[in-house]
């Protein structure tokens, strides 16, 4: 992404919201170990941003 939306001033900012961690979306789909690996790997990278919505 970083290279193909490179801006021509400043910085690409990825903003990737899911509803189950990354490592759950490939047990779920019981993807091959090495993609869940892969996944795992990926998630690492990232900082949790954790948000709960209940109802008023």
């Amino acid at each position: 992404m970083e290279t193909t939306c490179q801006p021509n001033l400043g910085y690409l900012l990825f903003l990737g919201l899911t509803h189950v961690s990354l490592a759950e979306y490939g047990a779920r789909s019981e993807a091959p170990q090495d993609v869940r690996d892969r996944l795992k790997t990926i998630e690492g990278r990232f900082t949790s941003l954790k948000v709960e919505l209940k109802p008023s």
